[in-house]
This record gives C-alpha cells, sequence and structure tokens, in this order.
C-alpha cells in the first residue's frame, strides 16, 4: 500500500513538472529568466561535469560556435594551471605559482552533445588548406588574462601575458573548421600591449576597453574597436562620465548592439597608476554606442560587493554575472545576479542543483539556453607539516546552468522538494538526489536514505 502511494505521488509530480514544460514549449521561445513587472523568476538548474576532461585552468579564454549542421562547440585557449604543491611551495615565498614560460597556446574543445573536452593538437606544417587570401602561421604563444570573440567560424584573440614575452598587443586569428592560426594584416590606431581587459562583440566588431599594461605599469581607460572583417582598429572618442581606470572587469554589450555595461574590475587608489592600493568599484557604467557617451547607472534591487576576475553573458537585453573576488576583503564570491539594462533593476537568483564553489578566472559561454563555467580557481584549505593553510586551488570541473531545465531536472527538484521516496529511480539519479540534497541541506525520507546509503 505504501509502495502504492509513493508511486503514486511520483506520478503527481511528474505530470506537474510536464505541464509546467510543456506550457513553456508552446510559447515557442524560452521566457525571460526574470519577468518584467513582476516577482517570478524562471527555475534554473546547476549540473556539475567533474570528469569531462577540461583541464585545471585559470584565466582562460573560452568562445562558443554552432557549425553548419546546429552543432555547438565551446573552445578555451591558454590559461595559467599549478597543482597544490606548488601553489604551496611558492604561496609561502608570496609568488603564487610556477613561472609562466613562453609556450605555443594549447586549444581545448568541447562537445556540447556528449559534455566531453578533447585537446587539438594543430595539423602538421605539411598539410595544406584552402585558406583563402589568409596564410597559415605558428602557433601564438601561450598566455593568460586575454580575451577573444567568435566571428563567422573564426576566433580573434587579442592581448593577455605570459612571464617571459610580458603583455601582447596583436590580434591572433583561428580558424575553427582548420584548426590553425592565420596571419592576418591590422591597420588603423592599434592599442598599446595589455591583459586583464574586458571584452565584447557587436556584430563584426570586437570592444576592448581598460586593462593593465605591464610595460607602462598603469590601467587604461581606453575603448578601442576591432573590426573582425576588414582587421581595422579604431579609437573610440567617448565622452560623459569617467570611469576609473581598471583590469579583470567585464564589458558586455546587449543583445541589440546598443549599449556596453561596464562592472567591476580593480582599480588602484592613485590610478591610472599601479601602487598595489586595490579598490574595487561596485558602480555599474553604461556606454552609448551610436553617442559614444558613458553614464554611471543607479541600480535597485540586489546590491553586489565590488569584485574582479568575475564573468559576465548577455542574455536577451539582461547581462548574468557569476563568482569573482575581492582582495580587500578576500572573499570569492558564488553569487549569480541577473542585471535588467532596460530597468536596471537587480535580482539574485538561486538555481537549484550541484552547483560550484566561490570562484574566480572561470570560463564561461552562452550555448543556446545553457551557460557552460569551466575551471577558475578557488580557496581549499589543506594540511602542510601538520598545519593547516589556504591555497589556491585550481579547478577541473565544468558546470552547466540551465536556463530552461529539462523534464528531468524539474522533476529531480520536485521530488527533493516535496521529500517524495526515489527508491524506485535509476541508481544514477538516486546519487544526483543523494548529493543535491546534501549541498541543499534538505531532508529525505529515512526510507530513501536508508536505500542511498545501501
Amino acid at each position: 500500500m505504501a509502495e502504492r502511494q509513493n508511486r503514486a505521488g511520483m506520478g503527481q509530480v511528474f505530470r506537474r513538472a510536464w505541464r509546467a514544460r510543456w506550457q513553456r514549449v508552446r510559447a515557442g521561445t524560452p521566457p525571460p529568466i526574470l519577468q518584467k513587472d513582476s516577482n517570478y523568476t524562471r527555475k534554473l538548474f546547476w549540473s556539475q561535469y567533474p570528469d569531462s576532461g577540461f583541464p585545471p585552468r585559470v584565466n582562460h579564454a573560452v568562445a562558443a560556435h554552432m557549425n553548419e549542421y546546429r552543432e555547438w562547440y565551446v573552445f578555451s585557449f591558454g590559461g595559467y594551471h599549478a597543482d597544490d604543491d606548488q601553489r604551496t611551495v611558492r604561496q609561502a615565498d608570496s609568488l603564487g605559482g610556477p613561472v609562466f614560460s613562453s609556450q605555443p597556446i594549447d586549444v581545448q574543445c568541447c562537445d556540447c552533445d556528449s559534455r566531453t573536452w578533447s585537446h587539438l593538437a594543430p595539423p602538421s606544417e605539411a598539410k595544406y588548406f584552402d585558406l583563402g587570401p589568409y596564410t597559415r602561421c605558428k602557433v601564438p604563444s601561450r598566455r593568460y588574462g586575454h580575451t577573444m570573440c567568435e566571428y563567422q567560424g573564426r576566433v580573434y584573440m587579442y592581448g593577455g601575458r605570459n612571464d617571459e614575452d610580458g603583455s601582447f598587443a596583436v590580434v591572433e586569428c583561428y580558424d575553427i573548421k582548420h584548426n590553425v592560426w592565420l596571419s592576418i594584416r591590422q591597420d588603423g590606431e592599434k592599442p598599446l600591449s595589455r591583459d586583464g581587459h574586458a571584452c565584447t562583440a557587436v556584430g563584426p566588431e570586437m570592444l576592448i576597453h581598460g586593462g593593465f599594461s605591464a610595460n607602462e605599469l598603469q590601467f587604461s581607460p581606453d575603448t578601442y574597436a576591432f573590426n573582425m572583417s576588414s582587421h581595422t582598429w579604431r579609437k573610440l572618442k567617448c565622452t560623459g562620465v569617467a570611469v576609473p581606470e581598471r583590469d579583470f572587469h567585464t564589458a558586455t554589450a546587449t543583445k541589440d548592439g546598443k549599449k556596453m555595461v561596464v562592472y567591476g574590475g580593480r582599480s588602484d587608489k592613485f590610478h591610472p597608476y599601479f601602487t598595489a592600493n586595490d579598490e574595487y568599484d561596485s558602480k555599474f557604467y553604461c556606454l552609448d554606442l551610436a553617442t559614444l557617451i558613458w553614464s554611471e547607472k543607479e541600480v535597485t534591487g540586489y546590491c553586489p560587493e565590488g569584485r574582479r576576475s568575475h564573468c559576465a553573458i548577455t542574455y536577451g537585453s539582461s547581462v548574468l554575472y557569476y563568482g569573482g573576488y575581492n582582495a580587500v576583503y578576500k572573499q570569492h564570491f558564488g553569487d549569480l545576479f541577473l542585471l535588467d539594462t532596460d530597468t536596471w533593476h537587480i535580482q539574485e537568483l538561486r538555481p537549484f542543483g550541484d552547483g560550484p564553489a566561490p570562484r574566480r578566472r572561470v570560463g564561461c559561454a552562452l550555448i543556446g539556453t545553457e551557460v557552460l563555467v569551466c575551471g577558475g580557481t578557488s580557496p581549499v584549505k589543506i594540511l602542510k607539516d601538520g598545519k593547516e593553510m589556504e591555497i589556491l586551488h585550481d579547478n577541473n570541473e565544468m558546470y552547466i546552468l540551465q536556463l530552461l531545465p529539462s523534464l528531468e531536472q524539474l522533476c529531480l527538484e520536485a521530488i527533493i522538494k516535496k521529500d517524495v521516496s526515489f527508491v524506485h529511480l535509476p541508481l544514477h539519479m538516486q546519487k544526483i538526489i543523494g548529493k543535491i540534497a546534501n549541498k541543499h541541506i534538505v531532508t529525505i525520507s529515512s526510507q530513501s536514505a536508508e536505500k542511498l546509503q545501501a
């Protein structure tokens, strides 16, 4: 009798979840995460993929691409890595990690259907392709703190640095189809070398803002545009409020291409110069891309702390932010919040599921209605010579944030929240439920707990 009631209860849960899902499907397009003039927030769901094959990386750059078969792939370029032992030794010397020398940059590729990463080795020099007016060039040096944009099957990478070459000032072009780097001629008013700048794309133009030049030991306030079609640079003559110089911030263009939002980053008390007196600005700045006028926006709702090394993606007229770090408070962030650029209202989002620990320097990309988050660094405590110490651990997990969760994910959430017995579900789903339940500190029935422990 009890077993029949459990099955009946699960049937009701699945029917409710299916009904809600069908209403979304009938609408034709995914609804916004936050409905305007409403407190309704769509359900979001985290999923973890710890064995996806992604290598430990921080400060890497990520770009998404959909091929002619409408298959999604995500590419990760470069980035920094130190294992825990290297972190421990170097942290004792206040250096933080091993020397990051000059070597060819590595490329990792994620098949978004299988959720697996693989390393892409460049083809041999003897292999030639029809590259049109372009010529193949050698693989660029590895780096961190760089940015990139995808445009018409090619990825354009700018800036970054390593410990031997310093910072870079040349745009590198990667052909996705042929897995080769191309030599391109660049004209116009070019920016100085830098790393830690912010980057976004509007049509064929890649917009670069801010960053830090190690050669001049100062932050940049400038905004440049690189046309990925004509390969020409231009410096934008902006007016309006002064945006303090900074690095490791985000600059995000809205989907309509009318404005660019700048948030976060590290500045200095004596900006533009670097004196190690960090300041963290929590204000939001907006550049009108038609008039090139900067303005400071007053936001309502959730008030995020100032931070650097976070990530941001455009979703319609909104910007979704995650993670980051504030060195003044020595705090890593794991919050997720949404900025509506029409109303300038911020709402904190609390997805269900198995989400990442607070971290910074992650890579992220929007794939349809999914946000892929990979790598990054988090503080962990270890024992060294019998003493506890905190180090930065470079992560290799991949997480997917579902902006439109699947029926299975909605059912898992309903089962956990309603404390329905899940002993009749497949074993892999039981393990997922147990992991999520522990992370969300929810109670589950004694019968289910006994089955899970067994």
